[in-house]
């Protein structure tokens, strides 16, 4: 009997966590992202600015000519 209120005690406590609120931990605004894809010569990065707009932006890099080619979206 003893168990069994323990495991319905458990049961609850690990239950009423399930429930709760989700929460969504977000990086502070101004806070720069880099991500570097498997290829070497890309890049990824996100900007969150304080006025709550994403900026992400992925630049190509051609190490042959020196060149690159950077594309950019911003949602706000």
């Amino acid at each position: 009997m003893r168990g069994l209120l323990f495991c319905a005690g458990a049961a609850a406590l690990f239950g009423s966590a399930a429930l709760a609120d989700e929460v969504i931990v977000a990086p502070a605004p101004g806070t720069v992202i880099e991500h570097r894809a498997a290829d070497e010569n890309t890049t990824k990065t996100i900007r969150r600015d304080a006025d709550g707009c994403t900026t992400k932006s992925v630049t190509h890099t051609n190490e042959d000519t020196g060149s690159s080619v950077t594309k950019e979206k911003s949602s706000c």
